[in-house]
């Protein structure tokens, strides 16, 4: 059936695309999400520097544990958590791209993103 997520319920066939995917969830499905490669990055480099990916699970641990210098800080890193792990995978292995860091510098360029595209394609 195309590019759409097909299921069977009772005698009814459930059918998805990523249009409804968007219009169920409210991300945005539409756009380029190429990113630049980042080097180096604030929020990385200050709660993340021995790593060299970041997991769902190092997210966790830092959201619940870490004193953050400022509130601003706090908010980021949510964002990036629930943005990133939430909907892409529910392993905690799962690697937020450390490019996708980059986006927390500018809130406008972030909420833009089309992050329902990287979930339909992970999906």
């Amino acid at each position: 059936m195309g590019d759409a997520l097909c299921f069977e319920v009772g005698k009814h066939l459930g059918r998805f695309s990523i249009n409804k995917v968007c219009l169920i969830t409210g991300m945005k499905c539409v756009g380029s999400t190429y990113l630049a490669p980042t080097v180096d990055n604030r929020l990385m480099s200050r709660y993340f520097s021995t790593l060299r990916a970041v997991s769902r699970e190092h997210s966790e641990v830092q959201l619940l544990n870490v004193k953050f210098d400022n509130n601003d800080n706090a908010v980021k890193l949510g964002l990036l958590y629930m943005v990133f792990c939430i909907p892409l995978a529910n392993a905690n292995s799962m690697k937020i791209d450390l490019k996708y860091f980059a986006l927390d510098n500018n809130l406008e360029e972030f909420n833009a993103f089309p992050r329902g595209v990287l979930s339909w394609k992970a999906t």
